[in-house]
């Protein structure tokens, strides 16, 4: 039997910026190059701006400017979103501890949880139901986006989803209605990998707050079982084995063979995309980043990831060095 791979991969050329406090995952994506870009922009993505600065900035630009939704407007909102409880009274962003981290959540949740249970009322969406262009009468339909959906192996109606605004949602109907499952939870830096144990619907592991927070019922609570320090891109069980799991992400690869009770970093480089073979479950492939020779690299296990080993035939090879970036790839 013959079984084709086929594989799509994105390269873009990044500007040469080093991120300290201002952290890449704060940005839906880096443009290749600032030429045009407004101050504004330029000074947001820089590695320690000030972000009273980059308001202003970016208030008085569009002061004279028609505004028109772009890359660069897309990160400062979700950048602003990202760090808005980082900000010093200098306008710096202050990155928190992982402990700092759970003081903060533990005590949003006890704020969260003390409101809901004084508030008794039922509200009603009034509006409005349609939004249009700054000072245009051209409608538009602002949104959340979905980053990240999975469905159940054993039972179809069963989906989870997470959103970019930190929300993971499920539906029972294949889809029909959904209802928030992290309402109590102080997910941030949206939902960006999402999975049902494919042999507990019950069981669910997601990816928020630089952490995997795991579900054992169905959503109804959630709990810590990984500080990764970074934004995951895929959750993967073994086909075989349900104990084993991998997460890829921009802080490698993670895997364990307990089913998330304990975990080991197999790489620290950039990890994009993880896939098991559709048929022979001991072969895995994966793409990671390369630093040293700017491109992502293609790796192939057949140990079921015991071990790997870079596939080079017909790959790509960056021809301009000085100005070659690598930004992830799917499989």
């Amino acid at each position: 039997m013959r079984v084709f791979l086929y594989f799509t991969l994105f390269i873009f050329t990044l500007p040469q910026l080093s991120f300290s406090q201002n952290d890449r995952a704060y940005f839906k994506f880096i443009p290749p190059n600032m030429d045009n870009a407004p101050d504004w922009a330029v000074l947001m993505y820089d590695p320690d701006p000030n972000v009273f600065q980059v308001d202003f900035l970016y208030t008085t630009y569009y002061d004279t400017h028609a505004f028109e939704k772009n890359i660069h407007t897309q990160n400062y909102k979700h950048w602003r979103r990202e760090i808005r409880d980082m900000v010093s009274f200098e306008g710096k962003i202050i990155k928190r501890s992982p402990e700092e981290d759970k003081v903060l959540f533990s005590t949003l949740r006890t704020k969260r949880s003390g409101s809901q249970q004084k508030s008794t009322s039922t509200w009603t969406s009034i509006g409005p139901f349609q939004t249009y262009k700054a000072e245009k009468t051209t409608p538009v339909s602002w949104h959340a986006n979905v980053y990240s959906i999975d469905i159940s192996r054993n039972n179809t109606s069963l989906l989870i989803c997470g959103t970019e605004s930190g929300g993971v949602f499920k539906s029972t109907d294949k889809g029909l209605n959904w209802s928030l499952v992290s309402k109590d939870e102080t997910f941030s830096n949206g939902i960006t990998a999402v999975k049902i144990d494919p042999n507990d619907d019950m069981t669910f592991l997601i990816s928020g707050n630089s952490r995997i927070y795991r579900s054992t019922d169905g959503g109804a609570t959630w709990a810590e079982i990984l500080y990764t320090g970074g934004r995951a891109n895929e959750i993967v069980y073994d086909p075989d084995d349900g104990q084993h799991i991998f997460i890829s992400g921009d802080f490698g690869l993670y895997e364990s063979t307990n089913g998330g009770s304990s975990w080991g970093q197999v790489y620290t480089d950039d990890c994009w995309d993880i896939v098991f073979h559709p048929t022979d479950h001991d072969t895995v492939y994966l793409l990671k980043s390369n630093p040293g020779l700017i491109k992502t690299e293609f790796l192939r296990s057949t140990n079921s990831g015991a071990n790997w080993t870079t596939m080079t035939s017909g790959w790509y090879v960056p021809q301009d060095i000085n100005n070659a970036s690598n930004a992830g790839g799917k499989i």
